[in-house]
């Protein structure tokens, strides 16, 4: 199995970068051979709204299972899901630590409901009463 791990710095030793959607790099560790891989995750444009999209397509290509990071993007999210893929939540804290505690279950496995989404009004915010001109959220 493949573990992927955010990472702000390529080594095993480096930080996790806890935003999914932004990571330079994912660590991939592989189980069955005890082996470290790094990905580049590349963004065509840091600042493009689809970041997160593109990010879990970029881990889609390392065949990881098991994803630990800080918090994804809804859109992310909806990629990740139909890959599968399995979402831990860590702290900023060194890769290798995070790759333990995942090993050792001490991570938490993160369901829709508990999963700390990124970004602005959901959409059922935004709409409005036409009648009334209010808000209605739901």
């Amino acid at each position: 199995m493949k573990i992927a791990i955010t990472a702000k710095t390529q080594g095993a030793l480096g930080m996790l970068e806890p935003a999914f959607d932004r990571t330079p790099y994912f660590l991939v560790f592989d189980t069955e051979f005890k082996t470290w891989g790094i990905h580049t995750n590349r963004l065509y444009d840091e600042n493009d709204a689809d970041a997160g999209v593109q990010s879990a397509q970029n881990l889609r290509r390392t065949g990881a299972a098991v994803l630990v990071t800080g918090q994804v993007g809804a859109k992310a999210l909806i990629v990740l899901q139909s890959d599968s893929v399995k979402i831990y939540k860590a702290t900023e804290q060194p890769t290798n630590e995070a790759l333990n505690r995942y090993l050792t279950g001490g991570l938490e496995e993160l369901s829709i409901k508990e999963l700390p989404i990124q970004g602005g009004e959901s959409n059922a915010k935004r709409r409005r009463n036409r009648t009334h001109g209010q808000r209605i959220y739901g």
